[in-house]
């Protein structure tokens, strides 16, 4: 159903006697008219087509004319379908040009039908006394009709009828048909007539709906709950909070969070601790907890089983408007299970505001590890993260400080190898944002130390906060070249990331690479472990010196490598002594995973930036070692790069996804997205060279050209190699 429109309730028993609930949805694409049944849920209806029903549809014409747009339930228990009868009913904006060309899309405009459906036994003349109004409108009201009780409804209060109070209070009272007597409940609201003593009786009628739409109305109704009645309306909210219809206890639970009245702070209570972990009441529970957010928060770590519940994420993104002067102290109560593990205080292996170096002598001495964190401990840290994240800057100093007594915890936590990756990932973020990890540099130097494989996520979390966190940082070099030499590929990149957050640490970088030798260590600089994605990073270098730098450092790189001569070589000749090697595909696989990924798609894997070369028509030798070293001498005008200048003097370059008045949308060499403001551009310029940066020659042997050309030439992950170059 591709145009479903108009799902439309059968509001009689004309056509289904005695047979719940039906919903007809029109489908004017496919002219027809399909018919549900409705079986009530606790979250809602469940819709499903009738047993007789399911090989055929309710209504369905072979004429593509027929373009049912709404049914209705006519006062004769009818169905009354509209047909709109149209040639098209596309806008003319999804018909092709050529089609449009030859046909009259308004072709129909004067035309239209309805259709009466009804029961084959019912057939004959239609009984006008069904159309004519009645002497009292209530004798509609209370009818099985929808739409006659529709119409009486609107008539009584259109009319002001206050002479009807009386009929509509007996009709809610001993009515049979329970959707007139919630209609009659509903018609003395808007006549204003509705009294405390309708709405207790709602509260405990026979019928859930009644009961339900009991509560809605007193929303409307706050100025009935008074000193006096106050026990009878606890009575039933008690009540409600134990409906055995889930419908019923749901909407109580809204309705708390609209009327919100004191005395309710203990049903609340009672229903946090008992329907937080049944996940159709959460969004019901999280409303009514917000008026007494201080008791429910307070509940949540005093109680075991609410403990760890679902609701209190629930509720942290409302705590800066609900109680902005309770967010330190709040910040406290989270991280008070910290202090109890199974019942037992649990304390610091270490006591007091040791050091680093303190806390590494005393573990290496002792052999002590710490406490294995329980599920308590991990959530009120997760929990107070987030909490700590909603305050203010100013205050977050001063709220963190509330846990110091944990500092040492949760110091112990991150140094100890056997404590789980995520735990210590959670205790780097808690001592990050309370500023305990200081001088930070010897902290990420401890930490990369002897990194295992396991423990290597640990350190991307680290190098990814450190991107943001820069600024406390002085001296990275050391621990950066050290993890350098030990790590794979994608980590260097991360590695190269923070390097390249200020002037002075990539100077050095780039100077050593200069020297061939790392200053401090003495060690050979790692000159084979510089990929072609790292090349793109530094290739955004803006600074004229580093930039100068940067060139002087690839030169001496290459020289190092044996690769300088291979500098100005003519291509053919290249060429030639590319395809005289025997080839690797499955090494040129593994280059390409290096040093092109980023930029390119091959066999489903990459980021489409550049060309996607599945696409591939020409995959001759010369035509890709021709693209991959002088990537400036074709350029498709889709995969042109722009240079943008922002007015701050910032410089992007990347091709442009999106161009509108708000902004503009470019596509980076590293595969990521840079949305900028329209207003903040200076300039945009077409740029004459490639997104693609230059000098792969001198970065790439012989023997890595002939690697990565026959992976491309053998698209099947290099699983076979290709007869010709």
């Amino acid at each position: 159903m591709t145009s479903a429109c108009s799902p439309t309730p059968y509001r009689d028993h004309a056509i289904f006697p005695g047979d719940g609930h039906h919903v007809f949805v029109s489908e004017p694409v496919h002219n027809l008219v399909r018919h549900f049944r409705l079986e009530p849920k606790p979250d809602g209806f469940l819709a499903t087509r009738p047993e007789t029903e399911r090989d055929h549809e309710f209504l369905a014409s072979r004429d593509p004319w027929f373009r049912p747009t709404s049914t209705q339930t006519g006062p004769d228990g009818a169905l009354y379908i509209a047909d709109m009868y149209r040639l098209a009913i596309e806008r003319t904006e999804w018909i092709p040009d050529d089609v449009e060309s030859f046909m009259n899309p308004r072709l129909g405009a004067d035309r239209g039908r309805i259709y009466r459906v009804i029961r084959s036994s019912d057939i004959g003349p239609q009984d006008a006394k069904q159309w004519k109004a009645p002497n009292d409108w209530v004798e509609w009201l209370a009818g099985a009709n929808g739409w006659k009780r529709d119409t009486a409804q609107r008539k009584i209060i259109e009319g002001w009828q206050l002479d009807k109070v009386p009929a509509l209070t007996q009709l809610f009272q001993e009515g049979q048909n329970d959707a007139s007597r919630l209609q009659a409940l509903y018609t003395l609201h808007h006549l204003k007539m509705l009294r405390p003593a309708h709405l207790i009786k709602a509260c405990q009628d026979r019928h859930s709906a009644i009961r339900r739409h009991a509560w809605i109305l007193l929303e409307s109704h706050p100025e009935y709950f008074t000193a006096e009645n106050q026990s009878i309306w606890q009575d039933l909210l008690r009540s409600a909070l134990a409906d055995a219809e889930p419908e019923v206890l749901r909407q109580a639970l809204f309705s708390v969070g609209v009327i919100h009245k004191s005395w309710m702070s203990e049903q609340v209570l009672a229903a946090v601790h008992a329907q937080q972990h049944r996940s159709p009441f959460l969004d019901a529970i999280a409303i009514a907890a917000l008026p007494f957010l201080d008791e429910v928060i307070h509940h949540q770590f005093q109680c075991d089983f609410c403990q760890n519940g679902p609701l209190l994420p629930l509720l942290l993104p409302a705590l800066p408007q609900r109680m902005p002067q309770s967010l330190g102290q709040l910040s406290y109560q989270l991280i008070e299970p910290l202090l109890r593990l199974e019942g037992v205080p649990v304390r610091p292996i270490f006591e007091g505001e040791h050091s680093l170096s303190d806390i590494r002598r005393s573990r290496k001495l002792s052999k002590a590890k710490a406490r294995p964190w329980g599920a308590s401990e991990k959530r009120a840290t997760d929990l107070w993260l987030q909490c700590i994240d909603l305050l203010p800057e100013a205050e977050k100093p001063h709220a963190t400080l509330k846990a110091h007594f944990l500092f040492p915890r949760w110091k112990e936590t991150l140094l100890d190898d056997d404590t789980s990756v995520e735990q210590a990932i959670q205790a780097f973020d808690a001592l990050l944002v309370s500023e305990q990890l200081s001088p930070l540099d010897d902290w990420m130097q401890a930490l990369s130390e002897d990194v295992r494989l396991d423990r290597w996520p640990l350190i991307q979390h680290a190098l990814v906060q450190l991107e943001d966190q820069h600024h406390r940082l002085r001296r990275p070099y050391p621990w950066v070249i050290d993890l350098w030499s030990r790590v794979g590929q994608e980590q260097r990149r991360q590695l190269l990331a923070v390097l390249l957050k200020k002037r002075e640490w990539i100077q050095q970088w780039l100077a050593d690479m200069k020297q061939g030798q790392v200053r401090n260590s003495g060690e050979a600089f790692p000159d084979g472990s510089i990929s072609g994605e790292m090349l793109l990073q530094l290739k955004q270098i803006k600074d004229p010196e580093l930039s100068l730098l940067l060139q002087d450092a690839l030169e001496s790189r290459f020289k190092r490598l044996g690769l300088r001569e291979m500098k100005g070589l003519a291509l053919k000749e290249r060429h030639e002594k590319v395809a005289g090697l025997a080839p690797h595909p499955e090494r040129g696989a593994e280059l390409f995973e290096q040093n092109c990924r980023v930029c390119h798609v091959f066999e489903g894997r990459g980021v489409a930036v550049g060309p996607n070369l599945d696409a591939l028509t020409d995959r001759s030798g010369l035509h890709l070692l021709t693209h991959i070293l002088e990537p400036d001498q074709q350029i498709e005008e889709v995969f042109m790069a722009n240079e943008v200048t922002m007015k701050d003097g910032e410089q992007w370059v990347g091709i442009i996804q999106e161009k509108n008045a708000g902004r503009l949308v470019l596509k980076l060499a590293n595969g990521l997205e840079q949305r900028l403001p329209t207003d903040g551009i200076a300039s945009v310029r077409a740029s004459e060279r490639s997104l693609m940066p230059g000098g792969w020659g001198e970065v790439m042997s012989n023997q890595h050209l002939a690697d990565i050309i026959s992976y491309l030439q053998s698209p099947h992950g290099g699983s076979r190699v290709p007869r010709h170059r």
